[in-house]
């Protein structure tokens, strides 16, 4: 059983008023499944009452990792106000729904004064017990101004914003994320590209009048094949899903592609060929048999070749 998605997505909103930053924080579910492996049943379905139960021990994750310093080279100290975790009312919720689920923080961090010179944003939540990705974006205001909007922070990648000086916004290419699983049954591939980048891409080869989920998965069935021992592979839409920043920004959009095999994947070619003067690139990291490959798919290098051995566990019916 594939997990949902192999990257911990998270969105932070911060609100700079006086001497103190007022911090909301976004999840989705599937990161207490993630950062915290409850038991579920055969059926893949979690426990809600368990899950809720999660939300306080993983708000101490974050005050651990997602800091703030100051120029003075401090950190500020987090003080957690409240946890929302509405969206885990019920009993039951199976693991394919997890991204479906939203839960908020809110923290309060104290300045040091109220006429602060610069601060440094950190993420580092990815590195605990798993080797997770982590994408978190960033948004920051002042007195009705935009400072930061869906900026990426990630483990090597802090951000640090001064008052009246302008960040570069990431480029397209910088805030996809791409993840390829190989697996008895297929390829998977989960991709998170901003919503306006992969309508742009929509636009040019499919339909506008048909449904969204239709074009996406026509979209893929006409696109950016993947081959296995020379067969074109045929894609399943497994789930689309618009990631959204408290509705600020343009969203992203999760895409969740199954391309079935009849057994584990040998000699694959995985090409990517559609690309526009924003989106130029964008980096993908592939998983398979018990070795992961880096790829920076561009109109320079469309594709990559991968020979895999089949995996056989003797130890499992």
């Amino acid at each position: 059983m594939a997990w949902p998605h192999p990257v911990s997505l998270s969105w932070v909103n911060g609100k700079i008023d006086g001497d103190k930053i007022a911090i909301t924080y976004k999840i989705l579910a599937e990161d207490l499944i993630y950062f915290h492996q409850p038991a579920h049943d055969e059926n893949y379905d979690f426990e809600l009452k368990s899950l809720r139960l999660l939300t306080k021990k993983h708000g101490e994750l974050i005050t651990k990792y997602f800091r703030i310093k100051s120029k003075d080279g401090h950190y500020l100290e987090p003080k957690l106000i409240g946890i929302n975790d509405r969206s885990l009312a019920g009993e039951k919720v199976n693991v394919m729904d997890l991204m479906k689920l939203d839960i908020y923080y809110r923290f309060e961090y104290q300045l040091p004064s109220d006429h602060w010179e610069e601060l440094t944003f950190y993420q580092n939540i990815g590195s605990h017990k798993v080797a997770l990705p982590s994408i978190t974006f960033l948004s920051l205001f002042e007195n009705g101004e935009t400072l930061l909007e869906n900026m990426e922070l990630a483990i090597e990648r802090p951000i640090t914003v001064k008052p009246g000086e302008e960040q570069r916004p990431f480029k397209p290419s910088e805030l996809t994320s791409s993840y390829f699983t190989f697996s008895q049954g297929g390829i998977r591939h989960e991709l998170t590209i901003p919503s306006a980048t992969f309508n742009a891409l929509l636009m040019q080869s499919q339909p506008t009048d048909a449904p969204l989920v239709d074009r996406v998965a026509g979209y893929f069935k006409s696109r950016n094949p993947i081959f296995n021992n020379d067969s074109k592979l045929t894609p399943q839409l497994a789930n689309i899903t618009s990631l959204t920043n408290n509705d600020q920004g343009n969203g992203f959009m999760y895409i969740d592609i199954i391309y079935p095999t009849l057994q584990y994947p040998e000699n694959t070619i995985i090409s990517w060929s559609d690309y526009n003067w924003q989106f130029k690139w964008f980096n993908s990291i592939i998983t398979a048999s018990d070795s992961l490959y880096k790829h920076t798919f561009s109109r320079y290098q469309p594709i990559i070749k991968i020979k895999s051995e089949i995996k056989i566990d003797l130890e499992k019916d």
